[in-house]
C-alpha cells in the first residue's frame, strides 16, 4: 500500500481529533486537580509492577505541558496523512497496536535497564511516523528549516533511541516505547494482507448473517401479514403482535437511518 501525495497537516479526521482531546482532558484534569502522582500511581506504565490497563492508558497521560505540546504537534502534522490512508477504524486500531508494542518492549527491557515508569503518546506516534513512511515512502519535510527525507528523519530519531538505550538510565527518555512503537508499525505492515484478509472475511460474515437474519425476519413478517388476509387481525396471538409490533418499529428505524 503506498501513495503518492503526502500533506503534512492532513486533514485531521474524528480519530486523531478523538485522541487529541483525551491527551488534552487527561491533562487538564490532572493540572486542576493536582493528581499527578495519583495519575503516575495508577495510569503510567511500571514495568515492577504490572497492570494491565496501564499499557494503554501510559499513552494518554502526560505531566508536562512540553511533553504534550511535542507530541500534539507530531500527531496534527503526521497523524491526519495515516488516518485518511487507513480509514478511521483501521488508524484507531494501528495507533493501540503500536501504543501497546511500545508498553510490551518497555515491560521486556525495563527491569534490565532498570528504569522507572513510562509515560507519554510517543511510543504510539512513532508508530504513525513509521506508517508515513510505508504509505508515503518519498514524502519529504522539514526538520527546523532543512528538507529532509522522512524516512531519513525517522532513522535520525531511531538512532538516537538506540545511542539513549546505552546511556544512564536516569536519562527520563523511554526509547524502548519509541522503538516498541516502530517494532509494532513494522509487524503490522509485514501482516498486513492477512490482517486485511481476516478483516474482510470477519466484514463479510457479518453481513451474510444479518442478511441472513433479515431473510428470516421478513419470512416471518410474510407469513403473519398473510395470516391477517385470510382470517383477520383478530386471529392473531400475542407473540404474533409483539412480532410485527417490533417489525413495524425496526422498519420505521432504518427509514430514520436513510
Amino acid at each position: 500500500m503506498r501513495y503518492d501525495d503526502f500533506h503534512p497537516m492532513d486533514t485531521m479526521g474524528p480519530g486523531v481529533k478523538s485522541i487529541l482531546a483525551i491527551n488534552v482532558g487527561v491533562f487538564i484534569v490532572i493540572a486542576i486537580f493536582s493528581l499527578e502522582d495519583q495519575a503516575v500511581a495508577w495510569f503510567a506504565l511500571d514495568p515492577f509492577r504490572f497492570a494491565p490497563w496501564q499499557a494503554l492508558t501510559y499513552a494518554f497521560l502526560h505531566l508536562s505541558l512540553w511533553h504534550l505540546f511535542c507530541n500534539i504537534l507530531r500527531l496534527i502534522c503526521f497523524a491526519g496523512a495515516v488516518e485518511s490512508a487507513f480509514g478511521t477504524r483501521f488508524f484507531l486500531i494501528y495507533y493501540l497496536v503500536c501504543g501497546l508494542g511500545g508498553a510490551l518492549l518497555a515491560y521486556l527491557l525495563a527491569p534490565l535497564l532498570r528504569s522507572g515508569v513510562t509515560l507519554g503518546a510517543s511510543g504510539a506516534i512513532f508508530g504513525v511516523l513509521y506508517a508515513c513512511y510505508r504509505l508515503f515512502p518519498g514524502a519529504v519535510v522539514y526538520f527546523l528549516v532543512f528538507p529532509l527525507r522522512l524516512k531519513y528523519l525517522l532513522l535520525v530519531f531511531f538512532l538516537l533511541d538506540l545511542a539513549s538505550l546505552a546511556g544512564p538510565a536516569s536519562s527520563g527518555t523511554a526509547s524502548w516505547a519509541h522503538i516498541g512503537g516502530v517494532l509494532a508499525g513494522f509487524l503490522w505492515f509485514r501482516f498486513e494482507d492477512p490482517i486485511q484478509t481476516w478483516w474482510q472475511g470477519r466484514h463479510s460474515r457479518q453481513e451474510r448473517r444479518l442478511a441472513e437474519r433479515e431473510a428470516v425476519f421478513k419470512e416471518r413478517v410474510d407469513e403473519i401479514l398473510a395470516k391477517i388476509t385470510r382470517e383477520g387481525m383478530n386471529s392473531l396471538t400475542r407473540k404474533e403482535r409483539e412480532y410485527l409490533r417490533r417489525a413495524s418499529e425496526e422498519y420505521a428505524q432504518n427509514l430514520k437511518q436513510r
